[in-house]
C-alpha cells in the first residue's frame, strides 16, 4: 500500500469532458489506494498551445496534446512511462484504444502519455432542423458548401485560430496530402475549399471553438450543420438538456467537383452539388471519411515528480479499459478506449456518438510530434485565421503559410 501521505497534483482542461471524470478517477483512486489526486483546469486554449514545459515543475499529472511530445520530451519534462509501466501494461493499453490514440503519445522510442481520451475531428447537426428544411445530412464537400449557400447563415464552421488549422489540416489529409513534418508545403485544393467554406459559413464561426459552438447548437436553433468540429459526447447524450444534437463522420473527399485547379468553387446553387464539368480537378468520387485530424488528450507523469511510479499507477489505471469504461464514460468523459468505443450499452449513453463517427475515428491522420511542430502550429493558427478572416485568396494563404512553414524548419535546422 502506498505511503498515505502520497498527493498528486493534476492539470487538466476546463470542460466538463475532462474535469468531470477526472475529478470522479480521482475519488476512487483515494478510496483504493489512499493517494489523493487533486486536479486544477487550464483553459482549451491553454491545452492547445501552452507548453508542457511550463507546467511540469508543479504537476504530477499532466493532461496534455500529443503534438506537444516533441518538445516535451526534448525539454525531457515528462517521464518516459516505458521506464514506469511494464511492457505487458503498454502493450494493453495499446491494444484498447481507439484511432492510434495510443501511438500519437510515442516519440523517439519512447511512450510519453497514454491516451486518456479519444477524438477527432466529425460533423455535427440537428436532426429536428434538417427535417424542418426537408434536406439531409452533406455527403460529400459539394453538398455541404451547397447547404451553406441554401441556408444562409445556418452552416457553421468552428474557425478559432487552433480550429481553423486543424480543419485545414483534415481537410488537406482526406483529399490525399496530408501535411506531414517533411511535406513539401500547404495543398492549394485545400487551402482553396476551407477558403470558399469560410466564405459561406454564418461568420460567427470566427468566434467559436467546439464548445462554444455545441452550447449554442443545443440552446437555440440558429445552427443547422457543422461540417467539422471536435466531437464531444456531452451534447449527444440523451441525459443532456437542450436541444438534440447528432454527429456523424466528415464529408467525403477525392478532389471536390466544385473546386477548379484555381481554387475557388463555383456557384453549387446553379450547378448543383453534382453538376461541374469534367475541367474540375479530380473525380469527386467518394474515398470513405479519410483524414481527420485526431485529437483527444493523453496523460503524462512530470519527470521532476517526487511520486513518478505512484503517479504512472494512476495514470495506468485511468486510462485502462475498466475505468474508461466505468469511471471516465458515466462522468462526461469521452474514453479512448476500443472496448467501450464497440460496447452497444456504452454507445447508448452517448447518443450513438460511437457507432456514428466509428468510420472517421478508424482513419484519422495524426499531427506531427516533432519538436518545432507545437510553435509552428500556433503561430500558423493565428495567421490561417486571420487570412480567411480577410477573405484574401488562396494563393496568398498559401503563401504566407508555406513561408512560415520554411521559417521554422530553417530555425530547426539553425540555418
Amino acid at each position: 500500500m502506498p505511503d498515505q501521505r502520497v498527493r498528486l497534483r493534476g492539470i487538466c482542461w476546463d470542460h466538463a469532458r475532462c474535469v468531470k471524470p477526472m475529478a470522479a478517477a480521482a475519488a476512487v483512486w483515494r478510496s483504493v489506494r489512499g493517494v489523493e489526486v487533486a486536479w486544477d483546469a487550464r483553459p482549451l486554449s491553454a491545452f492547445n498551445d501552452q507548453p508542457v514545459e511550463e507546467l511540469a515543475a508543479d504537476y504530477d499529472l499532466i493532461v496534455f496534446d500529443h503534438p506537444m511530445v516533441g518538445a516535451a520530451a526534448r525539454a525531457g519534462c515528462l517521464a518516459p512511462l516505458d521506464d514506469l509501466l511494464p511492457d505487458d501494461v503498454l502493450d494493453a493499453h495499446a491494444a484498447d484504444t481507439v484511432g492510434g490514440s495510443h501511438a500519437s503519445y510515442q516519440y523517439a522510442g519512447h511512450q510519453w502519455g497514454l491516451a486518456v481520451d479519444a477524438a477527432c475531428q466529425v460533423a455535427a447537426f440537428r436532426p429536428d432542423l434538417l427535417a424542418a428544411h426537408e434536406v439531409e445530412v452533406p455527403a460529400t464537400w459539394d453538398d455541404v458548401v451547397a447547404l451553406a449557400r441554401a441556408l444562409p447563415g445556418k452552416v457553421v464552421l468552428p474557425l478559432y485560430p487552433a480550429d481553423a488549422f486543424c480543419s485545414l489540416l483534415t481537410i488537406s489529409a482526406s483529399l490525399g496530402t496530408p501535411l506531414d513534418a517533411e511535406a513539401s508545403g500547404f495543398h492549394r485544393d485545400a487551402v482553396a475549399l476551407l477558403a470558399t467554406l469560410a466564405q459561406v459559413v454564418d461568420r460567427s464561426s470566427f468566434s467559436l471553438n467546439p464548445p462554444a459552438l455545441l452550447d449554442r447548437m443545443t440552446s437555440d436553433d440558429a445552427i443547422v450543420y457543422v461540417p467539422l468540429l471536435f466531437g464531444y459526447t456531452n451534447y449527444s447524450r440523451p441525459s443532456t438538456s437542450g436541444r438534440p444534437v447528432r454527429f456523424t463522420n466528415i464529408p467525403t473527399a477525392g478532389i471536390p467537383t466544385a473546386f477548379s485547379p484555381g481554387g475557388c468553387a463555383r456557384d453549387l446553387t446553379t450547378t448543383g452539388a453534382r453538376g461541374a464539368d469534367a475541367s474540375a480537378v479530380g473525380t469527386g468520387e467518394a474515398t470513405g471519411p479519410r483524414g481527420s485530424t485526431l485529437g483527444g488528450a493523453g496523460i503524462g507523469v512530470s519527470a521532476t515528480s517526487a511520486h513518478r511510479v505512484e503517479a504512472a499507477a494512476f495514470a495506468s489505471w485511468v486510462s485502462g479499459t475498466t475505468a474508461q469504461r466505468y469511471v471516465v464514460l458515466p462522468n462526461e468523459g469521452q474514453p479512448a478506449s476500443a472496448a467501450t468505443w464497440s460496447d452497444p450499452e456504452a454507445d447508448a449513453l452517448v447518443g450513438g456518438f460511437f457507432r456514428d463517427t466509428r468510420a472517421t475515428m478508424d482513419a484519422v491522420w495524426t499531427r506531427p510530434r516533432t519538436p518545432w511542430w507545437r510553435a509552428f502550429q500556433e503561430e500558423a493558427s493565428g495567421l490561417l485565421a486571420e487570412e480567411l478572416s480577410a477573405g484574401s485568396a488562396p494563393a496568398e494563404i498559401v503563401r504566407v503559410l508555406d513561408r512560415l512553414l520554411d521559417d521554422h524548419r530553417r530555425a530547426r535546422d539553425g540555418r
